[in-house]
């Protein structure tokens, strides 16, 4: 199997909402942060912006294609035990439909395979039942043709936003999984455009670039400052989503160092300190542009058999093939943070001034290197998370 694709697109934004009964588990935000300090130790020097929730729903599809030894090594890397695939795809159901559950928000998953192979019943049912994915038999003999198909399901999937994410199937791929996550939605309270202007951001190594920044100094913000962290909410329209801004204290701590400090439950801890108050809010516009393959990363958490030529993926299809493994996790993503329109911010929005400068508000300036999270409010489920080092717009 030569490709297991993640493909996803957002702008950014929010809104969906699930309960997840009956799952005591909950491991989402436990893979979310491992993977961010993971890739906060290979990817220093620039941004970093991943979903989670796309690779986690990805590597849970494909688990129920493993056997043996290889199968026992994903279900208990992605938070569960041997015995616990059932669950493991319920969780999976559950996310899905926190996806699905607003009309600003789409996912999608679907899977290509030769049709001269014939899926298994169950990995079929599996897929189809719980991940709601499309599955398709195609002639990989005509590689042109099925990756038109792929691209142009995906063009479709993200509003266009994503084009030609496949160039090189060959006629030896058995397998090409691909998970779609369109994002899009408002501010609570917007931000004026009038008042985003050039400022400094300092650099981990000092040196200074000019970022365009949104400013707000007459709205309230659930946020909290401790010896070590400043971390602030900034939500959304409807109440259940947020971006959480993160940034060491210190200004001399490094990026590297401050991720391996977080963890799903110091988010938690975060979240019941965090008070609403008025503060002076400093964020940069933001664009990126993040593409990475995943199998190092996912290697060096020890998530091994499944890249092996000695891999076990038996559940797959009906005819048996020793040699099928993973040799590829596309990784790609597209982050847009800014003002979201102008017309309710500016019944609101007040420039920052200093004669005016009220004592009680805390400044939340992030003009240095700080963590990015966007969550479900209501689960507090990480859907996106980055590392922001060097804004631009």
């Amino acid at each position: 199997m030569r490709y297991l694709i993640t493909v996803f697109f957002i702008i950014t934004g929010t809104v969906f909402c699930s309960g997840q009964s009956g799952i005591n588990k909950k491991p989402i935000n436990d893979f979310s942060f491992s993977l961010l300090n993971s890739l906060s130790e290979t990817e220093n020097n620039g941004n970093i912006f991943i979903s989670p929730i796309s690779i986690y729903t990805s590597l849970s599809m494909i688990t129920n294609g493993a056997s043996y030894g290889t199968k026992s090594e994903m279900i208990n890397y992605l938070g569960f035990e041997n015995d616990e695939l059932v669950l493991l795809n319920s969780y999976n159901l559950n996310l899905n439909k926190e996806l699905k559950s607003n009309k600003e928000t789409s996912s999608a998953n679907a899977l290509w395979y030769p049709k001269n192979l014939s899926v298994k019943t169950m990995f079929k049912k599996t897929l189809e039942g719980s991940y709601a994915a499309k599955i398709k038999g195609v002639d990989f003999n005509k590689p042109d043709k099925v990756e038109k198909s792929i691209n142009n399901w995906v063009a479709n999937e993200t509003n266009d936003k994503i084009t030609n994410i496949i160039s090189d199937i060959s006629k030896d791929d058995r397998m090409i999984l691909v998970n779609t996550l369109y994002f899009n939605g408002i501010w609570q309270h917007q931000f004026d455009e009038k008042l985003t202007k050039d400022r400094d951001f300092v650099k981990e190594d000092g040196s200074v670039v000019k970022a365009a920044f949104i400013s707000e100094n007459n709205q309230l913000y659930k946020r909290v400052i401790t010896t070590t962290i400043y971390a602030i909410d900034i939500p959304y329209k409807g109440g259940d989503f947020t971006m959480t801004l993160l940034m060491p204290f210190d200004k001399t701590v490094k990026m590297n160092d401050f991720v391996k400090t977080l963890s799903s439950e110091k988010l938690r801890s975060i979240n019941e300190k965090m008070e609403l108050k008025e503060v002076y809010l400093l964020f940069p516009k933001l664009k990126v542009d993040y593409e990475i393959d995943m199998v190092e990363t996912l290697k060096n958490q020890g998530l091994s058999s499944p890249f092996n030529y000695s891999a076990q993926f038996e559940n797959l299809f009906k005819q048996y093939d020793e040699d099928l493994h993973i040799s590829k996790i596309a990784h790609k993503t597209f982050l847009d943070v800014n003002e979201m329109g102008t017309e309710a911010a500016a019944a609101t929005a007040v420039s920052i001034s200093r004669s005016s400068f009220n004592p009680e508000k805390k400044e939340f300036y992030f003009d240095r290197p700080f963590v990015l999270i966007i969550k479900n409010t209501k689960t507090s489920n990480i859907i996106f998370m980055g590392v922001i080092r060097e804004p631009s717009y």
